[in-house]
């Protein structure tokens, strides 16, 4: 390949001299195709002249960047000449010729609709009927690549908020690359209505946080002055990138002012919506803490069927109604009031939720967190193994521990577990296993919320020494109870006490903690290098 240093307002020649006068009836360049991100460096405008008079002047197709059998990934034909037996000619003799490469139409990068490619060829100093060059038209859209687009400009259209002060805003935005890491290229983003920071904070990467110096509050057009009224957030790379997707960070600085964050967005990529984005974008309410990593993945999906997003269905807990069959939601989050007699640590082996259908929901390590997280935070060297990712493991019936999630009770601090995803799931029904190896660490008083509204209270069993120990069955459906635990069984069920209830509890179950003396804590591990052991005796 051929590759010069550009110089903005300079031409860069190409000379091709022939040996003696030739007749040419179609020229074909082969574009810069180094890789999908170097093809942007590929001649975009150009002009021809034979012998010092122009014979076409105008823009060339960009490589794909990848090899492919298809000839129009890789540049254009200019042809000269329509005439069939001149054409039938070069047909015969060209070993790249496709028949479909004649089909002179153009798809552009973003647009679900094909149009007619507008002659570029035409200029006053040569015949009218002077053919043109157009660029066939591809069976995949050029920008999409693999489930990822090629882009430059991003623009996030933001709608709402999830309250109604008027000001909406965000602690960060993550574009990411092919491999879903972040992508490392230089870019500038801007912001309409600025009402506070720079909006160059958004891309400062300090996003887990809860400071409002790291957050860019933005102010929101009167929907009722103009309908469909946005705000404009827009990420522009020096060179174009591959796109997979986004990590957004909602705005963060309180439990309040959470509510400020963003609510609907849509999304334009180089001034166009992709085809497969058909809806608006719901995000998820940051906490108000830094308990857990609340980054929401946005990633393109692969597929064709699918949307360009997970296009989620709005929350029931959103405007929470409490005769609603099942409760929806991003976020699940359990309390562990208080334990069944043990003052300084509480845990749980296993925890399963239950779609609508009552199907299990697979859960991963990413969608699980905890708050204090482990044992480990008292002495992270000792690397304890009793983790919350644990808790979704599949290994519920365990009494070594192994398999089980342990955390130190700390003065004024209630233990919390969060189920997280990036786009509401209804819940039917959720198991919960208490932590057995020390039954009497196991969790007794909870309350269960779902985005932030009180589904439920209720106790869990204490476990025993069965290998086959029961869980406990928490049913969010009233419409199909099931019977095969018959105890304990809990009932989606709130009312007004209840929440009178779950705040005594609180406050006791805090009160309380403060009268532990935490001198007297005993030392508990259960290092990596056990489960290691374990695991050969096991082999073995």
């Amino acid at each position: 390949m051929w590759l010069v240093p550009y110089t903005q307002g300079r031409s860069h020649y190409i000379n091709v001299t022939l040996r003696k006068p030739t007749t040419i009836a179609m020229i074909r360049i082969w574009n810069y195709n180094k890789s999908r991100i170097h093809s942007q460096r590929g001649a975009r405008e150009i002009s021809v002249h034979f012998d010092k008079k122009m014979v076409f002047s105008g823009e060339i197709c960009k490589a794909s960047g990848t090899v492919s059998e298809i000839l129009d990934s890789f540049g254009d034909n200019i042809l000269f000449t329509m005439d069939e037996e001149i054409l039938d000619h070069i047909a015969r003799n060209d070993p790249f010729f496709q028949e479909r490469n004649f089909a002179h139409e153009y798809n552009d990068t973003f647009s679900p609709y094909e149009e007619q490619r507008p002659p570029t060829a035409k200029n006053d100093a040569v015949e009218p009927d002077r053919p043109f060059t157009m660029a066939a038209a591809s069976a995949v859209t050029e920008g999409k690549i693999n489930g990822t687009y090629c882009t430059k400009c991003i623009e996030m259209r933001i709608f709402s908020a999830w309250d109604r002060s008027g000001y909406v805003g965000l602690t960060g935005i993550i574009p990411l690359s092919e491999d879903g890491g972040p992508i490392q290229s230089k870019c500038h983003i801007e912001a309409e209505s600025s009402a506070g920071n720079d909006p160059g904070v958004l891309l400062d990467n300090i996003n887990f946080t809860t400071d409002d110096k790291h957050m860019c509050l933005m102010e929101l057009p009167n929907p009722m002055q103009r309908s469909g009224a946005y705000i404009s957030v827009i990420i522009t790379f020096i060179q174009a990138v591959q796109l997979s997707g986004f990590r957004i960070y909602n705005y963060n600085a309180s439990y309040e002012d959470t509510y400020r964050g963003v609510k609907e967005i849509e999304v334009y990529l180089d001034g166009k919506r992709p085809p497969e984005l058909c809806k608006r974008i719901l995000l998820r309410r940051a906490p108000g803490n830094v308990h857990y990593d609340y980054a929401q993945d946005l990633m393109i999906n692969s597929s064709p069927e699918q949307n360009f997003f997970k296009q989620p269905t709005w929350p029931v807990s959103a405007d929470y109604d409490c005769n609603s069959e099942m409760p929806t939601g991003f976020v699940f989050k359990l309390e562990l009031l208080d334990t069944w007699g043990d003052y300084y640590y509480v845990g749980l082996n296993g925890i399963e939720l239950y779609d609508a259908n009552g199907g299990l929901i697979n859960l991963s390590d990413k969608e699980i967190a905890a708050f204090p997280s482990s044992v480990n935070i008292l002495n992270p060297a000792t690397e304890d193994v009793r983790t919350p990712e644990k808790l979704v493991d599949g290994t519920n019936n365990c009494t070594s521990g192994l398999h089980s999630w342990l955390a130190p009770s700390l003065p004024g601090q209630i233990n919390y577990i969060y189920i997280v995803f990036d786009q509401p799931v209804t819940v039917s029904k959720i198991k919960v296993w208490n932590y057995n190896k020390s039954p009497t660490r196991g969790g007794k008083n909870f309350t269960l919320l779902v985005d932030d509204l009180v589904i439920y209270n209720g106790t869990l069993s204490c476990a025993n020494d069965a290998l086959q120990e029961q869980p406990n069955v928490i049913m969010l459906d009233q419409n199909h109870l099931e019977s095969q635990y018959s105890e304990p069984m809990r009932f989606f069920d709130v009312v007004e006490s209840d929440s009178k209830e779950r705040s005594r509890q609180k406050h006791l179950a805090k009160r309380n903690r403060h009268a532990v003396d935490q001198a007297k804590r005993p030392l508990t591990s259960m290092p990596k290098i056990r489960l290691r052991l374990s695991r050969n005796i096991l082999a073995d």
